[in-house]
């Protein structure tokens, strides 16, 4: 592993929003063959499908799926919490037609991952986790939102105090890094967005994160699919000794920090993170 080098209009339900392209082929013997191995791109928590558009972008020979998950953007689903959100993965590569992708899977969903190709290696041929949650990242905060009814308040009230503040920071952001062509109908999505009940996603996910760390842990070490992670130097969100940790427990995982990355990887640092999944789709 490297060393951290300082710290600081919508889909109908579960439809994939990634237009699926023409598959990346490869030589053998001469002959030119269409690559198995599509990719899924999988956003973190209070996000849409939106932040990996610009990965998206990169990969015009490779089949990309990106849907929004269960209780975020144009998905009607309710949230659920890391199993769940498994168990609608395998649904939704089920009506695609895919037998076997590879991941790429950012914040939060980096335990679906995690966890999907732990138990499904048929189904999973690789991960790409980008900015990955992982041990250390439960707070204090996230310990007092399991208990019940003052998590309710606590979610519902920062949504109310911070969700304005958090929603014009997230069209900026947006703004900045997708290609003009994308914007409108990305910031008409973002606005339904936020008209959900995003602080009822939110409080479902981060009760995850708490309650399922154990069934996470014992997921990692029993990955054996090539695992690729990518990290920001400058994530407020995940510290580096989670990254440190998931280096450690999963199988030989090649590590790459980003100089100056936040959080958005995929929105700061689409090159590498398309690279990456390029590289796991080969």
């Amino acid at each position: 592993m490297l060393p951290h080098p300082g710290r600081s209009g919508a889909p109908p339900p579960d439809t994939p929003c990634g237009t699926p392209t023409t598959r990346r082929t490869s030589t053998i013997n001469g002959v030119r063959s269409p690559s198995t191995l599509p990719a899924v791109l999988l956003h973190g928590t209070a996000a849409t499908h939106a932040v990996w558009l610009p990965v998206q972008r990169r990969l015009p020979q490779v089949r990309v799926l990106a849907p929004d998950r269960p209780g975020h953007g144009g998905n009607p689903r309710p949230p659920t919490d890391v199993a769940g959100n498994v168990a609608w993965l395998l649904r939704l590569l089920d009506r695609a037609g895919i037998h076997r992708t590879v991941l790429g899977c950012h914040g939060w969903a980096a335990g679906v991952g995690i966890l999907a190709a732990a138990r499904h290696p048929d189904r999973v041929a690789g991960l790409a986790l980008v900015a990955p949650v992982g041990p250390h990242c439960v707070e204090p905060l996230d310990r007092l939102l399991t208990a019940p009814v003052l998590g309710e308040m606590l979610a519902w009230g920062g949504q109310r105090l911070a969700g304005g503040w958090l929603a014009r920071r997230a069209r900026q952001d947006l703004r900045a890094h997708l290609d003009p062509a994308d914007l409108p109908a990305v910031l008409a999505e973002l606005a339904a967005h936020a008209r959900r009940p995003v602080w009822r996603t939110f409080l479902v996910e981060q009760r995850a994160l708490v309650r399922q760390r154990a069934l996470l842990e014992g997921a990692t070490v029993r990955v054996t699919v090539p695992v690729l992670i990518l990290a920001g130097t400058e994530d407020s969100a995940v510290p580096a000794r989670t990254i440190e940790s998931l280096a450690t427990a999963l199988p030989d995982p090649a590590v790459s920090w980003l100089e100056h990355t936040p959080h958005e990887v995929p929105l700061h640092a689409p090159e590498p993170v398309a690279a990456a999944i390029e590289q796991l789709t080969g």
